[in-house]
């Protein structure tokens, strides 16, 4: 008799509790890192996105990565995460969630203050 109120609360719960765990990961790690030596970088490259699944979470939660480079020193000097999710159970089998991203919200701001399109131009020119 109790099997079934748990069958139908498990998911909302899984919902819940997923996302809010999705929410804290936005708010904590969605943001652009910047080496103190980003304004000595003269030529850059932007580094190829990696995409892992993060374990450990109520629902699944992918981790997006990506940054630049100095083609100087081989070193980056801007790096930044933001993370997926298409929900919990209930939203991947309604399709009502549909999927949810955050990246960081100051990255086209952090990359134009550091002339990005004009470093990738002189990375080009090699």
């Amino acid at each position: 008799m109790l099997l079934l109120p748990a069958l139908l609360v498990a998911p909302v719960i899984d919902d819940v509790v997923g996302m809010r765990q999705f929410e804290q990961l936005c708010t904590e790690r969605a943001v652009v890192r910047i080496s103190p030596e980003a304004g000595q970088v003269k030529r850059a490259q932007r580094l190829d996105s990696t995409t892992v699944e993060l374990p450990g979470y109520w629902i699944k939660i992918e981790s997006q990565s990506g940054g630049y480079v100095d083609l100087d020193t081989k070193k980056s000097f801007v790096t930044f995460e933001g993370f997926h999710t298409k929900g919990g159970r209930i939203a991947a089998i309604s399709m009502m969630g549909g999927s949810h991203s955050c990246f960081p919200k100051d990255e086209g701001l952090v990359l134009k203050r550091l002339n990005m399109d004009q470093l990738i131009g002189e990375g080009r020119k090699l």
